[in-house]
Order: structure tokens, then sequence, then C-alpha cells
């Protein structure tokens, strides 16, 4: 999107974008800065000319801070650099003559932005929150809440579910299965033996050898080879 009242500067973005980035790019132009708000979701570039009349310093600030993706600007940032100081996407500067080899840097610093918000979008997706797990066993299936599991263990080929209130459940799957299928930001593998929620661990006792106090008072241990990796993960080291 391009937010300018200079004709000239608005063709010249067109004619490039077009000759360039037909296929990618579809170019919107506002002239005022109140009329981009309702598109700012949708926006992936933001040409911002600071030359013009287009929005008091309050208005363009307030766009930007609410606006998370690639900026390019023209003219002097002096007037708004304190809304830009926490801007992590500021992708480049335009002179008031743009040149081409200006333009071009500015769009692949843009591209190089965008396609890292993809990435971090897709990794949220893939992380997003798990609310109940079904549990399979040789006469039925139960559907637990994952925030009322403290801990499974591993018994042969059979898992067993330890919840709150003292209640335990027995699958048929083994534990790996549900190592796979619990939220990884939550679950730690502290053993062979046993998968843990972090939620329901009281402590982490370091003397006599490393073990975790659930929440009901169990005491389980966590084997000497996953120890580096369980300090990591709870950022430890």
């Amino acid at each position: 999107m391009v937010v300018s009242q200079d004709p000239l500067y608005i063709t010249t973005i067109s004619d490039y974008c077009k000759s360039l980035y037909s296929e990618k790019v579809e170019l919107h132009v506002k002239s005022e800065i109140e009329g981009v708000r309702a598109e700012l979701c949708t926006t992936d570039i933001l040409f911002l000319d600071l030359d013009g009349p287009q929005g008091e310093i309050r208005s363009i600030c307030g766009l930007l801070n609410s606006y998370y993706k690639c900026i390019i600007v023209r003219g002097s940032i002096k007037k708004i650099e304190s809304c830009l100081i926490n801007h992590g996407y500021l992708c480049g500067f335009i002179e008031h003559n743009m040149k081409l080899e200006f333009f071009l840097k500015a769009m692949k610093r843009s591209f190089v932005v965008l396609e890292g918000l993809l990435q971090i979008e897709a990794g949220f997706a893939e992380a997003k929150t798990i609310d109940f797990i079904a549990v399979p066993s040789v006469s039925k299936i139960d559907v637990l809440k994952v925030d009322k599991l403290l801990y499974c263990e591993a018994e042969g080929r059979y898992t067993t579910f330890y919840l709150e209130g003292g209640k335990t459940i027995v699958s048929s799957k083994n534990l790996g299965e549900y190592e796979k299928q619990l939220p990884n930001d939550l679950f730690f593998r502290i053993h062979h033996k046993y998968l843990v929620n972090l939620e329901k661990v009281s402590s982490i006792n370091k003397e006599g050898g490393r073990y975790c106090e659930m929440l009901n008072h169990s005491f389980l241990p966590i084997s000497k080879r996953r120890q580096e990796k369980f300090n990591r993960f709870l950022k430890l080291k």
C-alpha cells in the first residue's frame, strides 16, 4: 500500500511493481493516513510518504504502533523517529527522486521479513493448545482434559495416566505416542518411564539424585542423560 499525495511518487512505485512483481504485488493507494486503517491488517508492505501533508505526527505514530509488517519510508524520519525505534521491520528509505536500486533493496528486505513472519505464524499454528486427549483402552475410550493430567508412566506397551483427584487410567498405547500428541511446550519426558506436566510439578530436587515432586506428592526420577536437556527446557542454561 502507498500512502502519498504525490502523483509522480505513486506512479513510479506502481510502474516498478507492475514491471517487476506483477504476480506478487497488488498495489493500493491512499492519500490520507486515516484511510489506511481499515485495510492495514491485509497490508504486507507499507510505503509511507513523509514529505507530503497527509497526516499529523500523532496519526502516523498511531498507525505504526498498530502495524507489525514492512515499512518503506520516503522523506525525513526525524519527526517520527520515536515511533520507529521499537518497530522491527523498517525495510528501507527512499529518496525524493526514487532510484530503482533503492527500491529493489527495500523490496528484497521486505520479502525476507515477510517470509520470516510466515514461518513464525506457521510455528504458532503447529503449537496450538490441545485441550483434550483421547485415551483408548481394551473396553472403552476415555476423553481427558489435558489440564487435569499430572503425568504419564510407561508400563511396557501400555501407558498409565495419573490425574488430579487420584484417578488413574491405563491406555493400550505406548508412552511415545502420547509424547508426540501432548503439547511439547508443557510436557517433558524426564525419564524413559515418565512424561510430566510441568504445570503440575511442585519442586525439582537436586540432592541425592534429581527428581520431580508432583502436586500429588509423587517423586519421579530425572534420568542423567535427560538432565541437561531438561535444564535448557526450563531455561536454566
